[in-house]
């Protein structure tokens, strides 16, 4: 299971970073952590981060892949609490 907003060290090049939500639909992006108040972040914001995906090229490459399996992750969090809400 992949976590938002939880610190993260890369397995290519070893530097820190936490996934957080994007602008968009499915949008999930690493964002260095410089002063670890970015696992508190709950979106992207050009001016306070520094993505990841920017020095890593080997996590780039991959990044497709695990955006859509932290966007599948969501939805499945999304649908239980829909269910249990709706009980």
């Amino acid at each position: 299971m992949i976590k938002l907003n939880h610190p993260y060290r890369c397995r290519h090049c070893g530097k820190s970073y936490v996934i957080i939500k994007g602008h968009g639909f499915n949008s999930y992006l690493p964002v260095e952590l410089i002063n670890n108040d970015e696992m508190n972040d709950l979106e992207f914001d050009k001016n306070k981060h520094k993505s990841h995906l920017l020095n890593c090229p080997k996590l780039q490459a991959q990044w497709e892949s695990v955006k859509q399996m932290i966007a599948e992750q969501e939805r499945k969090k999304d649908k239980i609490f829909m269910e249990g809400w709706l009980r």
